[in-house]
């Protein structure tokens, strides 16, 4: 049905929509532990029956609604850039060190392209702002959340003993950390027009930025930083932006100049952390041998990560990823798959790009700008510390999918040239 694509949903499929998205944040973020369960350190990759229960089942309801309301093909039309990543990630299944997992990782990754393309297509317009909006209620929810289940129960339920900070609803605090960083970043860039706006975005900065601090978590709040100042220059327009990107840039010679091993040093230090990275520098070496091996092709999506591989490769402890997304992505499916990955994010890209110089809607303008520091900060900070790209039960690519196929669905007609204004 061609006038499919303009006619408003039934308000059923925006309720069904927005709890999967729930459910999904819920996951990824919680496993649905209750509070009666203290967090456990294990070894064992638990939750995959219901992981994979969960997104099938999603990925069917998903598909249902998006048939149901006509919009399917849509979908598949707007959506094909990503639709190529996930057939690349099948085609990985020929030559795949484990074809079983590469399929049910491949699989995995069409279930939540779906689910996501139904929770964006269910409103026919502001689909940029309304999937900001949400992502940034989900995130105030659980950093809250979090913050309650640290003040009214027993410690061993929200703080992981192997690692201390705020663990809250999660299983670790570097699970936590990126969800209230995206909030942080997201409610930075949104407007606020009435004095009950102004109040719930400044109630959902102080939780965010809370939960974020007591989770001591340094990538993550080094991304928050990076995207609330990205999202701060955005707003400025103009020369005022452009004088604060020569100081940035100036700032970035500097360090060139002073040696950027010294700075890390410098940084590491001011925060009591490790300069090896809890080992990662160690571990990238060996992840690059293993690409060098494979570089074109890699080892087939999903493959490489199987159970014990992490402890078995550095024997002191049991990474599941080698904590720089790129490098994982070029290790699964090679340099091809990763420009398959890099097309559609940099659509987005340029998509959001075009949406900031659309001064006929602010609300709109304000999630682009928004958007675009969230997933600059994520795709040039988070993803040199961990592993998330093309994994739809990390919620980070949860947001990048959501967001991405927000962007896309924006109407094509732009008026009026970059405009950086913002609500107070």
């Amino acid at each position: 049905d061609p006038a499919a694509s303009t006619r408003p949903p039934h308000p059923m499929f925006r309720r069904v929509a927005v709890g999967l998205a729930v459910l999904w944040t819920v996951y990824c973020l919680n496993g649905f532990r209750s509070p009666a369960t203290p967090i456990e350190l294990s070894d064992n990759n638990a939750g995959s029956t219901l992981r994979q229960a969960l997104f099938g089942g999603s990925a069917l309801v998903a598909g249902i609604g998006l048939w149901m309301s006509g919009k399917i093909w849509m979908a598949v039309r707007k959506h094909a850039l990503w639709a190529m990543l996930g057939t690349w990630m099948l085609a990985t299944l020929t030559y795949s060190d484990e074809p079983a997992v590469t399929a049910k990782r491949a699989v995995l990754f069409w279930c939540g392209l779906c689910t996501a393309a139904f929770f964006v297509g269910t409103t026919s317009e502001r689909h940029l702002e309304r999937a900001a909006r949400t992502t940034a209620v989900l995130c105030v929810l659980i950093s809250g959340a979090s913050l309650a289940w640290m003040a009214l129960l027993p410690a061993n339920i929200s703080t992981n003993p192997g690692r201390p900070g705020l663990a809250g609803v999660s299983n670790h605090p570097n699970t936590l950390a990126p969800a209230c960083a995206v909030g942080l970043i997201i409610l930075s860039g949104l407007g606020s027009q009435t004095t009950t706006q102004r109040v719930t975005r400044w109630l959902g900065l102080a939780i965010t930025g809370a939960a974020l601090v007591l989770t001591g978590s340094v990538t993550s709040m080094f991304f928050a930083f990076v995207g609330v100042l990205v999202a701060l220059l955005l707003s400025l327009g103009g020369y005022a932006a452009a004088i604060a990107f020569v100081l940035i840039a100036a700032a970035g010679v500097a360090m060139l100049l002073v040696g950027p091993a010294a700075v890390t040093d410098m940084v590491f230090a001011s925060v009591n952390r490790d300069p090896s990275m809890s080992g990662r520098d160690e571990l990238w070496g060996m992840i690059s041998r293993q690409i060098r091996e494979r570089p074109l092709f890699g080892h087939g999506w999903g493959a490489f990560w199987t159970e014990g591989k992490g402890r078995e490769m550095v024997g002191t402890w049991n990474p599941r990823q080698s904590h720089n997304a790129y490098l994982d992505v070029t290790l699964d499916i090679g340099l091809i798959g990763l420009v398959v990955l890099l097309v559609p994010i940099g659509m987005t890209f340029s998509r959001l790009r075009e949406t900031m110089r659309d001064t006929a809607n602010p609300h709109t303008r304000q999630a682009a700008i928004a958007t675009l520091a969230l997933l600059s900060a994520l795709l040039s900070v988070y993803a040199l510390q961990q592993s998330f790209l093309g994994k739809p039960d990390s919620f980070a690519f949860a947001v990048v999918l959501w967001m991405s196929l927000a962007a896309n669905r924006e109407p094509a007609n732009r008026v009026g040239g970059f405009s950086g204004s913002r609500g107070s």
